[in-house]
């Protein structure tokens, strides 16, 4: 498996930040994932990242 850096995904609907600016990031969930792929197979994995753990 080989390292294919991190995945940021975003949970919820953009229009939070959007109408209320700062604020509206507090209603937002981020999660951020490191990645691994298998070159032969295209197996992905993920992983939480060593500083949430």
């Amino acid at each position: 498996m080989k390292p294919a850096g991190q995945l940021k995904l975003h949970e919820g609907t953009r229009a939070w930040p959007f109408l209320f600016g700062e604020l509206g990031e507090l209603f937002v969930n981020r999660e951020s994932f490191d990645t691994f792929v298998c070159e032969s197979c295209g197996k992905v994995e993920f992983f939480m990242p060593v500083s949430a753990r």
